[in-house]
């Protein structure tokens, strides 16, 4: 590594211990958010079939409302996952980097940190690549905890993706509760 690095064992255990706390926690996004959607799902196909029934007790609003918050869910919900799977790709990559570097270094087998860092950054298409270069770039210039720091940010996207589809929810029963007539 071109850069002597201060601190090295407290910021490889804040790695590790991020990186891990991430994972679990973007599994359990990944969970709610899933759940969130296929019940939306099941509310959307129990009252498709008895549409023409439902409408004689809930208003038209009511009922696009519900229809347009299922396609706003389910967009949020691709996002969310496309973001699900990125924190978890690099959690397991940082996992397994552990696990390999430590094994290089047991065996006394050396690594060439610009090698390894200009190869990872070969693997990503565009734009991915453009984002695991910046954060290579900073860990190859002493910031080893840059890849978790940018990883946490997408998990916290995700948590956005999912309080939305959430909050979308919630909001789709309380106009549905305003809307029925009878």
């Amino acid at each position: 590594m071109e850069t002597e690095i201060s601190d090295l064992h407290e910021k490889a255990f804040v790695n590790n211990l991020v990186s891990r706390s991430m994972e679990a926690s973007s599994r359990n996004m990944d969970l709610f958010s899933g759940w969130l959607l296929v019940g939306f799902a099941a509310v959307v196909g129990a009252l498709l079939p008895n549409l023409g029934e439902v409408a004689k007790h809930v208003s038209s609003y009511a009922l696009q409302f519900l229809f347009f918050a299922f396609f706003v869910v389910a967009i949020l919900a691709v996002f969310a996952k496309i973001l699900a799977v990125f924190v978890a790709g690099a959690c397991a990559g940082s996992a397994i980097g552990r696990i390999e570097g430590r094994s290089a270094a047991e065996n006394g087998v050396p690594l060439e940190f610009s090698v390894v860092f200009l190869e990872m950054g070969r693997v990503f298409p565009w734009p991915s690549r453009w984002f695991v270069n910046r954060s290579l770039e900073k860990v190859r210039c002493g910031e080893i905890t840059a890849s978790t720091r940018s990883v946490a940010k997408l998990m916290q996207i995700q948590a956005l993706f999912t309080l939305l589809q959430a909050l979308t929810a919630i909001c789709v029963v309380g106009v549905l509760a305003l809307g029925v007539t009878f």
